[in-house]
């Protein structure tokens, strides 16, 4: 810009600042301040005595301004982030509950690390889900690890262990120090009951070290800067030995239930979202046909209702749309895969915590 001052530059686009802070586009603001700044530090040593004296000190002034936008914008990041808190773990069915104790065991510390610095409340730690088979722990971990930008590691216990001496604490050991390579990962154990098994009377037995191992790791979370935050799943919790629940180890246990009448129309709907239904189609009649199964049960249900679709199309024979009748179809063959015996013995293990609790 030939013949325009520095000064002259920096009247106009502190102007043009000052009109992006009326309008709240703190964001341009922003911009236009900065650029300010420029203009007016190279115009404050284009002048000197007083002039420049009192042009640094007005640079400051300008300095301050630039703060106070930098903390705006950082604010509505802030507010953007409590806002998207409140729709976090969206793609989980109900489990309304279970959200809630995630959000404040995961992801509220990772959302507002200020605030849990401030009451010197601790990260990472352990949690346990329990509850009979398909009922979703699995998509449940990979979910709140999606949520948080988590690394995610999931470890089939039964690859950890091995026939050799030391070294399934070896393996234990370098899931541990991957995880701490990252700002932020989940740890997920699928199948606990077979890794935290109880110890019985000979710590030195395998699988005493394996245990005594998993705990000395857990143990060395304040240790470490990183975020780990642990998971496990198991289908047995009265199988796992009672030193991973104490406190700073896995001693928050979350119950997964089976789907409620909520929770398995919210799955049906998803499930059935975008394929051809027919206008008669009742949905009700597939959650009330469903009642009793986990949810891999309600989506391999849906599933059997679009083979029945896709077989007529392909033979050419009868309507190209989901209808009552294959609902009826596929309810007739399809059964829950929940043992009855599985149930009970969950609910038992609830009431006694119960008991322990009171």
């Amino acid at each position: 810009m030939e013949g325009i001052s520095n000064y002259d530059i920096f009247i106009r686009k502190y102007n043009l600042c000052m009109k992006a802070m009326v309008n709240s586009n703190f964001k341009k603001a922003h911009k236009l301040i900065v650029s300010c700044m420029e203009a007016y530090h190279n115009y404050a040593y284009e002048v000197e005595g007083v002039t420049r004296v009192k042009a640094l000190r007005f640079g400051k002034e300008l300095s301050a301004l630039e703060r106070e936008l930098s903390m705006k914008l950082g604010l509505i990041k802030e507010v953007k982030s409590k806002v998207e808190a409140n729709k976090l773990l969206g793609n989980i069915a109900g489990l309304d509950f279970v959200k809630d104790e995630l959000k404040r065991l995961v992801i509220y510390p990772q959302v507002y690390p200020e605030l849990y610095a401030r009451f010197k409340k601790a990260k990472g730690g352990g949690i346990l889900f329990y509850g009979v088979p398909g009922t979703g722990k699995t998509r449940i971990a990979k979910e709140v690890a999606k949520e948080i930008d988590a690394h995610f590691i999931e470890v089939k216990c039964s690859t950890i262990m091995s026939k050799w001496f030391g070294e399934s604490e070896k393996n234990i050991k370098e899931i541990f120090d991957a995880a701490r390579e990252h700002s932020c990962s989940i740890i997920f154990f699928d199948e606990f009951e077979s890794l935290g098994a109880t110890r019985g009377k000979e710590s030195n037995s395998p699988i005493g070290r394996i245990v005594s191992e998993l705990l000395c790791q857990i143990q060395g979370f304040d240790s470490f800067d990183n975020t780990v935050i642990v998971m496990a799943a198991t289908n047995r919790p009265w199988d796992i030995d009672t030193a991973f629940l104490r406190p700073g180890r896995f001693n928050n246990l979350i119950y997964i239930p089976l789907p409620d009448e909520v929770s398995r129309r919210e799955i049906i709907v998803s499930e059935l979202e975008d394929v051809s239904l027919s206008p008669e189609i009742d949905l009700e009649m597939i959650v009330n046909k469903t009642d009793g199964f986990n949810r891999a049960d309600v989506v391999e249900f849906c599933e059997r209702l679009k083979d029945q679709v896709i077989e007529r199309i392909i033979n050419g024979s009868g309507s190209d749309v989901i209808t009552n009748d294959d609902v009826i179809e596929v309810s007739s063959k399809l059964l829950s895969s929940v043992k009855k015996e599985d149930l009970e013995q969950i609910k038992k293990y609830i009431k006694g915590i119960r008991q322990c609790n009171a």
